[in-house]
């Protein structure tokens, strides 16, 4: 019952745990969902025709912007004041997820841009770039999730998310 709104209030219920200053977790959230669209994107970009030049154009595309996106996350989260190691700081028992999410980058940096020369390749066959864009696309959303479940994880446990 405590996560039913009552609809004769007019405060909207708060975004985040309690104690998280407003403001705190959007830009995070924002570049996490920056980086699974561009995900979700790149997978839609393998659904079209691959016998065409436009089908390697739009795979070439998403994984362009699937590298930006993945660029920005990582950069921004290793920053010194960037999410892991705030989280590290703050909850260090939460170091091996923040050190996992960390040789995950190193990877999908790598995937991304053996997919992006791949795509880029007109002799690739188009089987291999859809296996490669397939399989970056899986781990990319696994890895949008590995974040999210630190994130909980920190909140839930000694940053105030939990009553």
């Amino acid at each position: 019952m405590d996560d039913m709104v009552d609809a004769r209030d007019p405060t909207p219920p708060s975004p985040g745990p309690p104690d998280v200053p407003e403001g705190v977790l959007e830009p995070v959230q924002a570049r996490r969902e920056a980086l699974q669209t561009a995900a979700t994107n790149l997978e839609r970009s393998l659904a079209e025709p691959s016998d065409t030049p436009q089908w390697r154009e739009g795979v070439q595309a998403a994984a362009a912007a699937v590298d930006h996106a993945l660029t920005r996350h990582v950069s921004s989260n290793l920053e010194t004041d960037g999410l892991l190691p705030t989280v590290v700081e703050a909850a260090p028992w939460l170091s091996g997820p923040a050190d996992r999410l960390g040789v995950e980058h190193i990877d999908l940096a790598e995937r991304t841009a053996a997919l992006v020369a791949l795509a880029a390749d007109p002799q690739a066959p188009p089987e291999a770039v859809r296996d490669a864009a397939a399989d970056l696309t899986a781990r990319l959303l696994r890895h949008v999730q590995h974040a999210h479940d630190l994130l909980y994880d920190a909140f839930e446990s000694d940053l105030g998310g939990s009553d």
